[in-house]
């Protein structure tokens, strides 16, 4: 009984050894995307902030004409 327990003990490290190397790969691969969100969602704050600011702009030489 006890060989048959060690057995499978040591199955279940081999598997979760695979298993938890093949998460960390997909982890390492999902990275790059998590960067290109991140990248965009800064270039569209920086892009609403640059339109509000010519908005402004304008706005204030219409209102001094």
């Amino acid at each position: 009984m006890k060989k048959v327990l060690i057995k499978n003990l040591k199955v279940y490290e081999i598997f979760s050894d695979i298993y938890g190397e093949s998460l960390l790969i997909s982890f390492r691969a999902f990275l790059p995307s998590l960067r290109v969100r991140n990248t965009s969602q800064v270039r569209e704050e920086i892009i609403r902030i640059v339109s509000v600011i010519r908005e402004i702009i304008v706005l204030s030489k219409l209102v001094d004409i």
